[in-house]
């Protein structure tokens, strides 16, 4: 039982040294860098999620959202993976990737 504490205790830790680190590439984005800020701490969440869902979220317009998705993508932060014009879905694969540790068969 403490071993899976510990391992709840490191994953938390790695998600927030990501996330920080993130968030300071996320601030430097002028003037989206508020609206992208939303954007990044609603992917925290649910790292995996479309313009929509952030949409309703954060109550941002959905061309501002594609337009921080834009520069989340540019900056390495999050991609998009649905491949659609419409009803597009992005992941925040490092976070993801973290959160799926020890989760998958061998």
């Amino acid at each position: 039982m403490s071993e899976t504490a510990n391992q709840c205790v490191d994953t938390a830790e790695r998600v927030d040294k990501i996330a920080r680190e993130d968030r300071k590439i996320v601030q430097g984005f002028g003037r989206l860098a508020g609206s992208a800020s939303m954007v990044h701490y609603e992917l925290l969440a649910k790292p995996i999620a479309s313009v929509g869902y952030i949409c309703e979220r954060t109550r941002l317009v959905p061309n501002t959202v594609s337009k921080a998705f834009a520069s989340l993508a540019e900056a390495g932060i999050a991609r998009e993976i649905a491949g659609k014009k419409r009803n597009r879905l992005f992941v925040y694969q490092k976070v993801l990737d973290v959160m799926n540790e020890g989760t998958m068969p061998s």
